[in-house]
């Protein structure tokens, strides 16, 4: 079974991109730029990340560690190859849940996110080894992506959403959601060797923005600069970095001990947290909160005590 502090700790952290996803969003319409939102994102994450690792005497103690590991071929390229993954992510999750809604873009993400969980735990790519793909987490999975479009279905049928833009965008949808599977792999691989989950989340941002900072250079050099103002007005839209900086840190320190899996579902859970209390907070227009949404919750914790009585075979 999964450790309360730990699971609580991680939903709460999901439920905060939430916020992360609504203030990507506007971004996005700001900008119409994606890529750019995303370069924001990374880069407020790693200045703030790098502050607490300086000011934090433990934390820096931490970091030389990682840079010993790195040096030392402990930490092979491809396990800190997080950023990129997280920079991939909030590339699509910015446009695709502005395309077709949040309620579609989850689904998709669910579909792609648990089934390379099962893939990643399989192969042993996280920092609890190889872990074998038994029926109950098949089903774990399952009941997840049920309990997604469960949630989903009540919103789904209030928006203008066809058929056609549902198809289009599940492709990508899902390639995000499965390389947030391997994002939280490899970092939990990287917080197993330090010790330390922000010094994890420090190295995932500081890549993400050296690499996204890179392709967007190459993009303005093939199509020209096509930067948007900054809204200096509605400052507080640049701190979803923050969110996902939480959210990142906390992974790296849960992941270690319940496996990819089970973080994928607790990371759902809060998620549908997180939509229930914005919808109650601070609605958007044609929110509303639904019995769908309540059954995809209960299904989603299900399908969590489902994966974690497996967690530690």
């Amino acid at each position: 079974m999964v450790s309360r502090i730990p699971s609580v700790a991680l939903v709460a952290a999901a439920g905060g991109t939430i916020i992360q996803a609504r203030l990507n969003a506007q971004l996005v319409e700001v900008t119409n730029n994606p890529l750019e939102v995303s370069l924001i994102n990374l880069s407020v994450a790693a200045v703030v990340a790098s502050l607490v690792v300086l000011l934090a005497p433990s934390l820096r103690a931490s970091w030389w560690v990682l840079m010993r590991a790195i040096k030392s071929g402990e930490l092979r390229p491809w396990q800190l190859t997080g950023g990129a993954l997280g920079g991939y992510y909030i590339a699509i999750q910015g446009s695709a849940s502005l395309a077709v809604g949040v309620a579609v873009f989850t689904i998709a993400v669910v579909a792609g996110q648990t089934g390379t969980a099962l893939l990643v735990d399989r192969l042993g790519i996280g920092p609890m080894g190889r872990k074998d793909v038994s029926a109950a987490r098949i089903a774990a999975a399952l009941l997840a992506v049920l309990a997604v479009a469960t949630a989903a279905s009540g919103r789904i049928g209030r928006a203008d959403v066809s058929v056609i833009a549902i198809i289009g965008v599940l492709s990508f949808a899902a390639s995000a959601g499965a390389a947030s599977a391997f994002q939280q792999a490899v970092n939990g691989r990287v917080g197993a060797v330090t010790r330390h989950g922000i010094t994890a989340a420090w190295l995932n941002f500081v890549v993400g923005a050296g690499l996204m900072a890179g392709v967007v250079a190459l993009v303005d050099l093939a199509r020209g600069p096509a930067w948007a103002p900054i809204p200096t007005d509605h400052w507080w839209m640049l701190i979803a970095g923050v969110f996902g900086l939480i959210y990142i840190a906390t992974v790296a320190w849960v992941v270690r001990t319940v496996g990819v899996l089970v973080t994928s579902l607790l990371t759902l859970v809060g998620l549908l947290v997180g939509s229930v209390i914005s919808d109650v907070v601070a609605p958007t227009t044609g929110s509303v909160i639904t019995w769908q949404l309540i059954a995809g919750l209960v299904l989603t914790w299900f399908a969590v005590m489902l994966a974690s009585k497996t967690s530690h075979r």
